[in-house]
C-alpha cells in the first residue's frame, strides 16, 4: 500500500539470486509473471484502470497508478528469478505438458464504474496472494521464498489502501484514502510543529501503544504516522514508533525518501 512510508520492496535495495537453476520453480514463477493471475496482468489493469479515472477521481487514479508501478517492481524481480533458474522469461507460462500458452489482453477486467474498479483490483490482489502462497509452499529455496513473502506483504499493503478507498467512497467520504492525502500539520491539536521532543519522551508518550500517538524520527523530524494504518499499534514490519528511523527508511527507501517525507505531518523536532 502507498502508506507514506513506501511499498515494502524496493527493488535496488533487493539481492536477487538463487540456490541453483530449477525449471520447475521457473514454470510456478511465470505463472506469477505473466500467467491469468499474474505481475503482468495486474500492472495493465491498473494501468487501464488508472486511464479511466484521472478525468474524475485524479487522485484515485494516482493511486491505481502507483500501484500498477509497484506491480512492474514485482515483474521486473520475477523476471530475473526465472532468468536465473534457467528459463527465458517471456511473457507466457509453460503447462505441465510443456505447452506455451501466451499472456492474453482478455486477462485484464475492463471495468468503468469507479466501484467495481476498486471491487475487482481488491480480489485480483486477493487471488494473487493465494497463488504466491501456493507457490511458497513449494519452493524449496530460502532466497526466492524470502522475495516472495515480501511481495505478498505488498499485495497485502495494496488491498488495505483499496479497501480503504472503497469504504471511503461507500461512505460518501474523501475519495482518497487518508494514508495518502498531504498533510503540513498533525491532527493532535496539543502539539505545535515545532515543539522539541527527546528520544526518552517519544518512547513514553509517542509510541502508538494504547491509543497513544505514533511518532518517528527521520534526520531529525518528528513526524506523526498515528494515522498510517500500517503503523497500528505502533509497530511497522519490526520497526517501533517513538524511535529514531533515519538509518532504517534511508536504506529500505532510498529512492522515495523525500516523497515520503513530504506527506508525513510534522510534529516537531528531535531535541540534542
Amino acid at each position: 500500500m502507498r502508506n507514506n512510508m513506501g511499498y515494502i520492496l524496493d527493488e535496488k535495495n533487493l539481492e536477487i539470486k538463487v540456490e541453483g537453476k530449477n525449471l520447475y520453480y521457473a514454470k510456478l514463477l511465470l505463472q506469477d509473471y505473466s500467467g491469468a493471475i499474474s505481475e503482468l496482468t495486474a500492472s495493465t489493469q491498473y494501468f487501464n484502470h488508472e486511464g479511466i479515472l484521472f478525468e474524475n477521481y485524479k487522485e484515485i487514479a494516482e493511486v491505481l497508478g502507483d500501484i500498477g508501478k509497484q506491480e512492474i517492481v514485482h515483474l521486473r524481480i520475477l523476471a530475473k528469478l526465472i532468468n536465473l533458474l534457467g528459463i527465458n522469461p517471456k511473457y507466457r507460462i509453460i503447462r505441465d505438458d510443456n505447452i506455451r500458452v501466451w499472456w492474453c489482453p482478455n486477462y485484464i477486467k475492463y471495468e468503468k464504474q469507479l466501484l467495481e474498479i476498486i471491487k475487482v483490483n481488491i480480489q485480483g490482489e486477493k487471488n494473487a496472494i493465494i497463488q504466491y502462497q501456493h507457490h511458497l509452499d513449494i519452493i524449496d529455496d530460502k532466497y526466492i521464498k524470502e522475495i516472495l513473502r515480501l511481495i505478498i506483504l505488498d499485495e497485502k499493503e495494496h488491498i488495505e489502501e483499496l479497501t480503504e478507498i472503497y469504504n471511503n467512497i461507500k461512505n460518501g467520504k474523501s475519495n482518497r484514502p487518508k494514508n495518502t492525502t498531504k498533510q503540513l500539520t498533525s491532527n493532535n491539536e496539543n502539539i505545535m510543529p515545532n515543539q522539541l521532543f527527546t528520544i526518552e519522551e517519544l518512547q513514553k508518550f509517542y509510541n502508538g501503544e494504547n491509543g497513544r500517538p505514533a511518532y518517528v524520527v527521520i534526520d531529525k523530524i518528528v513526524y506523526d504516522v498515528s494515522n498510517i494504518g500500517a503503523w497500528g499499534g505502533g509497530s511497522h514490519y519490526g520497526l517501533f514508533a517513538g524511535e529514531d528511523h533515519t538509518e532504517e527508511f534511508l536504506t529500505c527507501h532510498a529512492t522515495k525518501i523525500d516523497k515520503i517525507k513530504e506527506k508525513l505531518p510534522i510534529v516537531g523536532y528531535l531535541k540534542e
